[in-house]
């Protein structure tokens, strides 16, 4: 039997790729981004590019989805033992506005609210990838409160998901708020009131 020979190895690290396109996508949006600006940050040829992630819409959703993993890393991150969700909370909106104010080029938001709501109402791909970022937020939010309850940090009748979805509220708003240019400084200063808001009385 002839044995096909292997293809050859990719000569550019993905990661780094992801990354690069995920910059210009966050700054410029999926329609502001050509392939050949990809590639012209990345110094990987277009051909490549389109043979190792598919479109420029599948291209955008794995950026997506890398976000969405690295925004899974901070949550867990944050989540430490015994801590009161107030605390969990305080760690995770301070990671957060570390990457909303972190953009090259000023404040950006987060990718995921600030840039793919807007490219997901006529693009399916996108708008399923955000879908389940947002029920991934919620699912992370509420483990902290249904922990918090289990601790008996939380009274017994809170009700997990109702301040999951709060706490994922205030979230998205420090990402509209920073992408908009309200200085850090004041969304910081609205913040212990907020957290208070979300988790009232904490034993």
């Amino acid at each position: 039997m002839v044995r096909r020979p292997r293809g050859r190895p990719r000569s550019f690290d993905e990661t780094a790729t992801l990354e690069a396109a995920l910059t210009l996508f966050w700054s410029r949006g999926l329609d502001g981004t050509s392939l050949d600006d990809i590639a012209a940050a990345t110094g990987v040829a277009r051909p490549s590019l389109t043979n190792a992630f598919g479109t420029k819409e599948d291209l955008f959703v794995r950026t997506l989805n890398r976000f969405a993993s690295e925004l899974n890393t901070s949550f867990q991150v944050s989540f430490r033992g015994d801590a009161p969700a107030s605390d969990v909370l305080r760690h995770i909106y301070a990671a957060a506005l570390d990457t909303y104010y972190g953009g090259p080029d000023g404040p950006r938001g987060c990718f995921a609210i600030s840039v793919a709501t807007a490219e997901a109402t006529t693009r399916p791909k996108v708008r399923a990838a955000l879908a389940a970022i947002l029920a991934d937020i919620d699912d992370g939010f509420r483990t902290v409160f249904e922990h918090a309850r289990r601790r008996g940090g939380l009274p017994a009748g809170a009700d997990p998901a109702a301040r999951a979805r709060l706490a994922a509220a205030v979230l998205h708003s420090l990402a509209i708020r920073a992408r908009a240019g309200e200085p850090r400084t004041e969304l910081e200063a609205a913040l212990p009131a907020m957290i208070a808001l979300i988790c009232g009385p904490e034993a």
